[in-house]
């Protein structure tokens, strides 16, 4: 037969990195012909990545290694005299305990070895290592002849070998023939090359529209948008520009006022405009006003018509109609029943069921039709970009396969049923991890569904991260759910910034409106299929067949929709019919969902998700009306809407332990007609107490505040700390709408009697990676007294210890100490820089150790016990990857002693 030539000129075999290939048990087979042309400087003959692989380690040395128990391991020997230019046969077994080396059916060489096997996440390649040979290769990839390429995942016998079993294997390729199916552009090795703005056949990226708009010829500000008064401006410094200004101040998808101008500006002119003030807004609709300027005339660069400045601005409001179908009904709750593990709701002409065991709402139906296939699920992770691929940035990709991220699996931890005023509510409790790497990364759900008699589902979701690793990631790709819903569902609208895909750091070039579109024209061509279609900023997204039947998701949300839940394994578009999902599309609806950042540079701080905080999202589900389907799935934006009050907590900052405080909360109506049977509650820290436990406040009136007045008292001993108080306001809008707001304040309590700062206690020794440790401040450089404020995730702390891995300081306690406590964390001097590790020793016994932790991380609380000790030890060391950047606080750093 045939066989397939590799030259070393950047020529390899790519192969689908199917789920059959990723073997992660304790037996594999790597079997192949190869007759080696001359030594290019490396051959890898059939790789994985380096979880598994068959290689020329040099020119004279036959490699087969695989990535098992504690990490890769290699068995080599040295390949025959006639190697070069005959046809020889290779083989790699693995059974659990020995990997074993074969050439021309001979074992050569062997390796004792136990684990499973890491299947890694690079796709398999013949003629090159998909993991090692990427952007900066300084060689050349193989050069020869390979064929009959064998992947079993099962340790193979000489006498299976003979027979050669293509029917076990996970992969047989022979190469005999060649079925031309169509072309691609490709790079080769590096796709570093092609994350501009024009893909290499000239297509556009979505991040044209943000440059087109940062870099517009025409500039507007609002001087004040609600009177109608802008400023439009010609940047041009040669040039006069000839333009129609078309404004429009907009209610969601209604027009309210519109008109246009001609203009003409001479270089850097500006002109101030009155374009009218926007209509009364008495419910607190969500309004924009909307400016594009066009030429007038054909110039040499663009066509009359062509856009060379656009902006919106808001208008205020907040209120976005049509999520919720109308005030709660106020009868009974709907049917729910259990039957073992399944539990139905149901009502008039609609039914929903749950699996108890998997905590997913598993069905829908309205109408006699289904609208969902699973979900809401856990949604934190995203096909990598391609700054999150490569290595040139922080290789996000790599951390998150390490900690299990892309591939995590829940278990139900809570299951819970009940019926609360007319409505079903359903607790859900879980945590998901990958496998085996809970330790390291774990994140806690509970999502609690209140399901009222129409079938309106609102969805509270609460997410937790925990795991040694936690603190250590850069970021999370995103924090929501991911709702699967039949392929028929196949029309896409949505409320927010479009009509282009948009992300929290690329979202100035979009406008705020209605959009429509479809699952298929919502995919974004990269270099690389990668995460893609989000839209920031907004209030709904639906799915609906354009017939009979729809679902509704409504919050404040980053939402997408993809026919692609495997993407993430795709090289190539070409990949994508191997990885499109078998009769569903998946709605991401993301409470945040983290930016895109630059080549070749990572996210920015502010528009990354944090891996540590608590993240709460509140969604609403429902189906759609047959008039919001006939209308494209978009919903009646002059429907009745609630219209939450505003509400405020004020306090003095301080609450000084066992004496009562004064506590405000304040509570304003936005809407004309103002809020009825308000009510207000106030919570604070177990132990602590509160007066009165209800206030009522009546009626509020638009533009006349109510105020509940409230004591709370701290319990003596309470320690030094901040302390969130929370004020929960119910009140009926205008509308009949009962809402729930909640609002926070935080308060302080002092130092306690008996404690101490560790910053004015002597010490008995200290030791510093760089400088000495400062008292009070943060590390920063060499001379003592030059650090900054100690500040910890945006936090700012008065006192503590500024110091740098590796770094030990040392107090003697003389026993009479009975805790320690302090917040730790990397200064965010570094940026998001430094990765450390926090130790807390009392008389040489450890009693305390953080996981990693790094400057994109916020503060970590420790409190230990210490009684009896005498010498304390605080050491910080680095993450294991060496201690540049490692700035550690310990901040708010406290003994409490007797006297």
């Amino acid at each position: 037969g045939q066989a397939i030539g590799l030259s070393s000129l950047d020529d390899w075999v790519d192969v689908f990195r199917d789920r059959r290939l990723d073997v992660t048990g304790s037996a594999l087979t790597l079997d192949a012909w190869v007759k080696p042309g001359q030594w290019a400087g490396s051959f890898p003959i059939l790789t994985k990545g380096q979880s598994y692989g068959l290689q020329m380690r040099d020119s004279d040395t036959l490699e087969f290694g695989v990535r098992a128990g504690a990490g890769r391991a290699t068995v080599a020997a040295d390949v025959p005299a006639d190697w070069y230019d005959n046809w020889h046969r290779v083989t790699g077994v693995y059974d659990g305990a020995t990997l074993r080396l074969l050439i021309d059916g001979r074992e050569v060489a062997t390796a004792a070895r136990t684990g499973t096997i890491d299947p890694g996440l690079y796709e398999v390649n013949v003629g090159r290592d998909a993991e090692t040979q990427q952007d900066g290769l300084r060689t050349r990839t193989g050069r020869g002849l390979v064929d009959d390429v064998r992947i079993y995942p099962a340790a193979l016998t000489a006498t299976d070998l003979a027979a050669d079993p293509v029917d076990r294997a996970a992969l047989a390729l022979d190469f005999d023939r060649f079925d031309r199916q169509g072309d691609f552009l490709s790079l080769g090795l590096s796709l570093s090359g092609t994350d501009g703005l024009v893909g290499s056949d000239r297509y556009l990226q979505p991040e044209v529209h943000e440059m087109a708009w940062a870099h517009a010829p025409i500039r507007f500000t609002a001087t004040d948008a609600a009177a109608g008064k802008v400023r439009v401006h010609n940047e041009q410094q040669a040039g006069t520009l000839r333009v129609e200004l078309r404004w429009a101040q907009q209610e969601v998808d209604r027009t309210l006022r519109s008109g246009s101008r001609t203009l003409t500006l001479t270089p850097g002119q500006t002109v101030d405009l009155d374009l009218g003030a926007a209509p009364a807004n008495p419910h607190d609709r969500q309004r924009h006003l909307t400016l594009v300027a066009t030429s007038r005339h054909d110039v040499a660069w663009a066509k009359r018509g062509w856009i060379v400045g656009q902006d919106q601005f808001s208008l205020g409001g907040r209120t976005v109609p049509g999520v919720l179908p109308g005030p709660a009904p106020t009868g009974p709750a709907p049917a729910a029943t259990r039957e073992g593990d399944l539990l139905t709701v149901a009502g008039q002409d609609w039914r929903y069921r749950f699996d108890a065991r998997s905590g997913l709402l598993t069905s829908m139906r309205g109408d006699g039709r289904e609208l969902l296939r699973a979900g809401p699920q856990l949604d934190v992770y995203r096909p990598p970009t391609s700054n999150e691929t490569y290595s040139w940035g922080t290789d996000d990709r790599r951390i998150w396969h390490e900690v299990g991220l892309d591939r995590l699996r829940s278990t139900v931890t809570g299951f819970e049923t009940s019926t609360e005023g007319g409505a079903v509510v359903v607790r859900v409790r879980s945590t998901s991890a990958g496998p085996d790497t809970e330790a390291l990364l774990s994140f806690d759900q509970t999502q609690t569904y209140r399901i009222d008699a129409r079938g309106t589902i609102t969805l509270s979701n609460d997410v937790q991260a925990r795991g040694s690793r936690a603190g250590s990631l850069p970021y999370l790709p995103r924090v929501g759910v991911a709702i699967q819903v039949n392929d028929d569902l196949d029309r896409f609208a949505w409320y927010g910034r479009g009509p282009h895909e948009t992300y929290n750091d690329r979202r100035s070039g979009a406008l705020m409106g209605v959009w429509k579109s479809t699952v298929e024209q919502e995919y974004v061509r990269y270099s690389r299929p990668q995460a893609y279609g989000n839209h920031t900023d907004a209030a709904w997204a639906t799915l609906s067949d354009g017939k009979q039947s729809g679902l509704l998701v409504g919050g404040d949300l980053d939402v997408s929709v993809t026919p692609y839940d495997d993407l993430d394994r795709a090289e190539y578009d070409h990949q994508l019919p191997l990885v499109r999902n078998d009769g569903w599309v998946t709605l991401h609806a993301a409470a945040k969902e983290t930016g895109m950042g630059e080549t070749p540079n990572s996210v920015l701080n502010p528009f990354r998700v944090s891996p540590t905080a608590r993240h709460h999202q509140e969604l609403v589900l429902r189906p759609l009306t047959e008039a919001e389907v006939r209308a494209g799935g978009v919903v009646d934006s002059q429907a009745a809407a609630p219209c939450p009050p505003d509400v405020a907590v004020r306090a003095d900052g301080e609450v000084t332990a066992g004496a009562a405080e004064r506590v405000e909360v304040s509570v304003s109506a936005r809407c004309a007609d103002g809020l009825r049977e308000v009510t207000a509650t106030l919570a604070a820290p177990a132990g602590w107490t509160v007066t009165p436990a209800t206030a009522e406040l009546g009626t509020v009136a638009a533009g006349t505040p109510g105020t509940a007045v409230f004591q709370v008292t701290a319990p003596a001993g309470t320690d030094l700390g901040s302390h969130q108080l929370t004020a929960t306001v119910a009140a009926t809008s205008g509308g009949g709408f009962r809402d729930t707001v909640t609002a926070t304040a935080t308060v302080r309590t002092p130092l306690p009697a008996g404690s101490a700062w560790l910053s004015d206690l002597p010490w008995v020794d200290e030791a510093n990676g760089w400088g000495p440790v400062e008292k009070d401040r943060s590390n920063a450089e060499q001379p003592r007294g030059d650090g900054r404020p100690l500040t910890i995730g945006g936090v700012r702390y008065d006192k503590g210890l500024g110091a740098h891995a590796p770094s030990v300081v040392s107090l003697d306690m003389a026993g009479r100490c009975t805790s320690f406590r302090s917040d730790v964390g990397v200064d965010d001097e570094t940026g998001s820089g430094g990765s450390v590790v926090f130790e807390v020793w009392v008389d040489g016994e450890r009693r305390a150790r953080t996981g990693v932790l790094t400057g994109s991380a916020g503060a970590e609380s420790l409190t230990v016990d210490v009684t009896g000790g005498r010498r304390l030890e605080l050491r910080i060391t680095d993450g294991g990857d060496g201690n540049g950047n490692d700035h550690g606080d310990w901040a708010a750093a406290r003994l409490a002693c007797a006297d």
